[in-house]
């Protein structure tokens, strides 16, 4: 599984450097490429990328979200899980400004929460995390997806085991966020 941090939050630095991939790895990506540029629907490319991605990294859910009311929200487009029930679903609105979400809009870097229990003890407001631990999920990654140079949205993975992300990861999630882009 992942390097993960013991942090509670670690939003990776923009700067770091991007893994050499594995074969297996660069194979995928390719495989996305191919797949995207088809011009399938979203919510297809979606559940394509969770069954591709679950063989070459951690990956119990994936979501997809985007901006909406010039900026201040966010709006789950798309969700995708290995088990049920869902109590974090599609249609699930929450605001941007002042949330855990604003910095990764800001930074244009991914975020990763390896201890989503220890996040919530620390961030108790927050219903997304009290949703995604009623779930099972323990570690989160959220990246965002920019066209045009403009964030539209995040892509989340998120899996049941604890530490599941570190940099590898999180570079492999950014590669699929900027496929997703296209």
């Amino acid at each position: 599984m992942g390097e993960g941090s013991s942090e509670i939050i670690s939003y990776v630095p923009g700067s770091f450097q991007t893994p050499s991939f594995t074969t297996k790895e660069i194979e995928a990506l390719e495989h996305i490429n191919r797949r995207i540029a088809s011009g399938e629907t979203l919510g297809s490319i979606v559940d394509f990328l969770f069954d591709e991605m679950r063989s070459i990294m951690p990956c119990d859910r994936i979501g997809v979200g985007f901006i909406e009311e010039a900026g201040s929200r966010l709006s789950l487009y798309y969700v995708r899980a290995a088990y049920e029930p869902l109590h974090l679903d599609h249609g699930y609105v929450a605001d941007i400004r002042g949330s855990s979400l604003a910095p990764i809009f800001e930074s244009g870097r991914p975020r990763v929460i390896n201890d989503l229990a220890r996040y919530f003890d620390d961030h108790p407001g927050s219903e997304s995390t009290r949703l995604l631990l009623k779930e099972g999920v323990r570690s989160s990654m959220t990246c965002p997806l920019e066209v045009d140079g403009r964030r539209v949205g995040l892509l989340f993975r998120r899996s049941r085991e604890p530490n599941a992300y570190g940099e590898r990861e999180a570079a492999l999630h950014m590669a699929v966020a900027e496929r997703l882009s296209q």
